[in-house]
């Protein structure tokens, strides 16, 4: 139906967006008269318009000559940042057309039309400024806004929205039957931060060692944080969450936005122990560091870095004999255990399983204090 009730005016609005609009309207009381129209986009002022386009699909439908369309192209095009409300009346008694008015919703960010507005805001703000400090502030506002936006992906790719997806999906077929959601995954988590993504055997074996435990294993890497690729399609086919872009470009990055997330931290290898300690202890308070650290020598600067770093650490598993004499008396009050350098991943785990905290068995808690 196209008529607009007790009126006789026919017509209808079929398309529009930020840059014009569409569509066709018709007076039956003057068939073969074009008809004024009136558009208002919010507020503005009225603009005054005829249809009198030809579209062949009215006159297929016996609209006499077909004469009744408009194709109206906006002077300037709306901002597609905001929301638009777009009304067409009958210029005589102001009667809209059936569907009008018509809401247009903001563009989404991904869409041409606000990447391009978007672009255009920022052209505007360099070019309005004088010098560097000025755009300073313009700065500190993007940054604040592209946190909140990693923060919100991050929560995404946590999980946290599985039980509500999980409604949107299925409710419309359970009306009636009594089906409890799926629980989310309250597993204590043990983040792997390595060098590159674990690919090793030895490294497989203890991440499924520490899966047998109970734990769900998160790893990242400090020379690439892709999440695509085969070695993460393989960790993920493995339950391993791969922690990288877009939710974190950083190892630093990953840890702030996991506050308190981790029950254990394993740092894998000397350089990344040194590295990523301190790091850990500032954002992961209540987590168990674990460095796994390769034989280096006294004298070598990374000796220094490490020794640093490994104050923060609860337990170190170091290569030989000789290493652990070196270290142990500098560190007092600190685990250093022995693993020779061609152990097996089983090992590893072995050698690791008793620096884990115990879990409660069948009651797996996110509870970092729970013993």
């Amino acid at each position: 139906m196209t008529e607009t009730a007790a009126t006789g005016f026919e017509g209808f609005i079929d398309h529009v967006d930020w840059h014009g609009m569409r569509g066709w309207a018709r007076d039956p009381m003057r068939p073969d008269d074009p008809t004024w129209l009136e558009v208002q986009i919010d507020d503005d002022v009225p603009v005054v318009f005829l249809a009198n386009l030809r579209r062949q699909d009215l006159v297929d439908l016996g609209y006499s000559s077909g004469n009744f369309g408009f194709d109206l192209r906006f002077p300037m095009p709306l901002d597609p940042l905001v929301p638009h409300c777009v009304s067409v009346n009958r210029r005589s008694d102001q009667v809209p057309l059936m569907n009008s008015p018509i809401r247009l919703p903001a563009a989404p960010m991904g869409s041409p039309e606000r990447r391009a507005a978007f672009e255009a805001t920022l052209w505007a703000e360099i070019a309005a400024t004088k010098d560097g400090p000025e755009l300073d502030e313009t700065i500190r506002l993007l940054l604040v806004q592209v946190d909140m936006l990693l923060d919100a992906r991050a929560d995404a790719a946590s999980g946290g929205t599985a039980l509500h997806q999980f409604r949107l999906r299925w409710n419309d077929h359970l009306e009636g039957v009594r089906v409890r959601p799926p629980q989310p995954d309250a597993r204590p988590f043990v983040l792997i931060i390595a060098a590159e993504l674990p690919e090793s055997a030895l490294q497989i074996s203890v991440i499924r060692h520490i899966q047998d435990l109970g734990f769900r294993v998160a790893v990242i890497a400090q020379r690439s944080t892709a999440t695509t690729g085969l070695q993460a399609t393989s960790l993920a086919a493995m339950d391993v969450q791969v922690l990288g872009s877009p939710e974190y470009f950083t190892v630093e990055d990953a840890l702030r936005r996991n506050h308190n997330r981790f029950r254990v931290v394993l740092l894998w290898g000397t350089l990344i122990a040194a590295s990523y300690a301190l790091l850990v202890r500032l954002h992961q308070q209540r987590s168990r560091i674990v460095s796994l650290i390769s034989d280096i020598a006294i004298e070598r600067v990374e000796t220094a870095l490490l020794l640093a770093a490994a104050m923060m650490n609860d337990h170190l598993v170091v290569e030989s004999e000789t290493m652990r004499d070196q270290i142990a008396p500098m560190l007092p009050g600190k685990e250093v255990a022995i693993l020779m350098p061609d152990a097996t991943g089983q090992e590893i785990a072995d050698c690791v399983t008793p620096l884990l905290p115990k879990l409660r068995i069948n009651r797996p808690t996110d509870d970092p204090d729970a013993s």
